[in-house]
């Protein structure tokens, strides 16, 4: 799979959704643009797509998305973050339930599955979710997917370690 694809893929799934609500959608990676990688891409498209679905649908019009999806040697690394309703601290345990939907969840159409299935799907594949969120503030999604990359300095742009940090802290809410 080449990653440029790959993102180029989910941008366009979601023009529509994001042209009607007003949201922007950035994006980052350190992936060159030749970066291929041997992954199950079904997985990992439905894993995005849902985060970014969730994103969308939570969030205020006139907001932004920030998709980050960075490589080192062993990981791949997922985030996504957004600027919508957040999830209160008591529901943070549950919202990977089957079924279950926060109580923010008044006007919007589901079923409590997408998280479910992502969490499943993750788990799947050795990998594992956290989530950082705060009510009225937004919400971080950070995934982690074990992935060994061939030729990893010659695919990916180097990222120092305290640019690391400064940009992890900026994303953080």
């Amino acid at each position: 799979m080449n990653i440029s694809n790959f993102i180029q893929d989910i941008k366009t799934t979601f023009t529509a959704n994001l042209e009607i609500k007003k949201i922007k959608l950035y994006f980052k990676t350190n992936a060159e643009d030749n970066l291929m990688i041997n992954f199950d891409i079904e997985s990992l498209m439905i894993i995005v797509n849902n985060l970014i679905s969730n994103a969308i649908k939570y969030s205020n019009s006139n907001t932004s998305i920030y998709l980050t999806l960075n490589f080192t040697k062993s990981k791949m690394l997922l985030m996504v973050k957004d600027e919508g309703f957040g999830i209160s601290e008591n529901e943070k345990e549950t919202i990977f339930s089957r079924f279950y939907q926060t109580k923010n969840n008044t006007s919007n159409s589901g079923f409590g599955i997408g998280l479910s299935l992502t969490n499943n799907l993750i788990k799947k594949l050795n990998g594992k979710i956290s989530l950082e969120t705060a009510v009225n503030v937004g919400s971080v999604f950070k995934v982690e997917l074990p992935l060994i990359i061939d030729n990893y300095n010659l695919n990916t742009t180097p990222v120092s370690y305290t640019h690391l940090r400064a940009h992890e802290t900026s994303l953080h809410l």
